[in-house]
């Protein structure tokens, strides 16, 4: 018994300090939201986003504060900022119309007006399937499943058990676990493939060739472009009417 005292207070010890970490981080970061808001209500917009750029640095992420941010970088007439916090708080919440709201009225002031390309039909159906926001609690039920299922099939082969309730309830684990898992394997993958970026620089050209430099295009603070190649200090982009090229890639910024 006394030789596991100190093991349990260290481990005792371990654990308080944890919790403590976690709750003042807790409490840090909502004292800063707190302070964004009342800065926000003042008017003191740049302030705000300070707050909660500080809400952010201490590792708390939600759509909220990315609206928040959003609102804030739009009342200062940053308009890229305000496309990018918008587009960041969409990924965790695309069924906001109050979001969608604010994006449409900041998308009117734009420069840029390109047509979109239609999204293809079996891409669309993969991201009404596994949307981003439920692609990470998908894989895990899928995991979890699947985990089932083998363990019922290692106890009917250890027990020999002919059970019809639990032969059942492995297919049922298994079937459905199976394409849970996969599907979302397959769509984080995609996820890491399907970037995005906001246009941060008041104007930027586009062009063919980055050793050459010629462009016949520009495009304007605020567009969202897709991301289809990185090379030194040069991304190749997709522009929404479908046209590509290679932009400075310290003028944009991933959503």
């Amino acid at each position: 018994m006394n030789r596991r005292m100190p093991t349990m207070t260290l481990l005792n010890l371990m654990l308080v300090t944890l919790l403590n970490a976690a709750f003042g981080q807790s409490a840090e970061t909502l004292q800063h939201f707190d302070e964004g808001a009342t800065h926000y209500a003042r008017g003191e917009y740049q302030e705000a986003l300070a707050s909660w750029q500080a809400a952010l640095d201490s590792g708390f992420e939600s759509p909220e504060l990315y609206y928040n941010m959003g609102n804030a970088s739009y009342r200062l007439d940053e308009l890229g900022k305000a496309i990018l916090y918008y587009k960041r708080s969409e990924r965790l919440n695309p069924a906001s119309v109050e979001l969608q709201h604010s994006l449409l009225l900041t998308s009117t002031k734009l420069a840029d007006k390109f047509s979109k390309l239609p999204e293809p039909f079996l891409k669309a159906l993969w991201h009404r399937l596994f949307p981003r926001r439920m692609v990470k609690p998908l894989t895990m039920i899928g995991l979890l499943l699947y985990v089932i299922g083998m363990a019922g099939i290692g106890y009917r082969m250890w027990s020999r058990s002919e059970n019809v309730w639990l032969r059942r309830g492995v297919t049922v684990a298994l079937v459905l676990g199976l394409p849970l898992l996969f599907g979302g394997i397959l769509a984080s993958m995609s996820i890491g493939r399907d970037e995005s970026a906001v246009v941060m620089a008041e104007e930027i050209p586009v062009v063919d060739d980055p050793e050459t430099q010629e462009s016949e295009l520009e495009i304007h603070e605020g567009l969202v472009v897709d991301v289809n190649a990185v090379s030194g200090e040069w991304t190749l982009v997709q522009l929404p009417n479908g046209v590509r090229g290679w932009v400075p890639s310290e003028t944009i910024e991933i959503i």
